[in-house]
């Protein structure tokens, strides 16, 4: 064989070996994302079901009108029979009073004196609350995972379901909004940071679960 022919063979042999290397990065490249993904994901599920109880005030921007509505959003998980219950009481803008006992929610509208009920025991929105959260049952996808924040969208039937949580060095430490959307418009809710507790009952006032709206 030739000197040039052995320089040839050589060189192919070296094209190949460094494309191999190219290729075997790309696969562990995509193996270390998708572990990084499923390991953000079970924080996620963690943290939402590890809730005990939440208290904080809110604003709501909503696609019906541009006015923001206020209030506050109390959750108590397995205080009634095993059942999480959870008040969302707006002190401005709209007047709505949103409940949730078991599996049915109820949105009374203080104003027209209105309520109706609904059983949303198969929606993202029954297992975030209830703390019973597992991507498994869901179509999603995790849209943004820095050091900061992470966002994961929830898809069932015709609504879009986000969920914003902040970080802490690398950790998920607080909730900090959340958006549902559907071709009847959106709603987004923003939890305030000025009055925001996780997992202590005594910020929440024993008449919130007591009073009927």
């Amino acid at each position: 064989m030739g000197m040039n022919k052995i320089i040839a063979v050589w060189c192919a042999l070296f094209c190949a070996t460094c494309f191999l290397s190219v290729n075997a990065n790309q696969v562990q490249t995509v193996d270390n994302n998708k572990r990084s993904e499923q390991s953000m994901l079970s924080e996620i599920e963690i943290y939402v079901n590890g809730l005990k109880s939440l208290m904080a005030s809110f604003s709501e921007r909503t696609s019906r009108n541009n006015e923001k509505n206020k209030g506050h959003i109390y959750i108590k998980r397995a205080s009634i029979n095993g059942k999480t219950v959870v008040k969302i009481n707006y002190e401005s803008g709209e007047l709505l009073s949103v409940s949730l006992s078991g599996r049915f929610l109820t949105i009374t509208d203080r104003k027209k004196k209105k309520s109706r009920t609904y059983s949303i025991l198969t929606t993202p929105l029954y297992s975030i609350l209830a703390g019973k959260l597992d991507f498994k049952n869901f179509d999603y996808t995790l849209l943004e995972n820095t050091p900061q924040r992470v966002t994961v969208q929830f898809f069932y039937e015709k609504q879009n379901f986000k969920l914003t949580f902040r970080k802490n060095k690398n950790k998920i430490d607080k909730l900090l909004f959340w958006n549902v959307s559907s071709d009847k418009g959106w709603a987004e809710i923003t939890l305030d940071d000025k009055e925001y507790y996780e997992n202590d009952l005594s910020k929440i006032p024993e008449e919130v679960f007591k009073k009927k709206d």
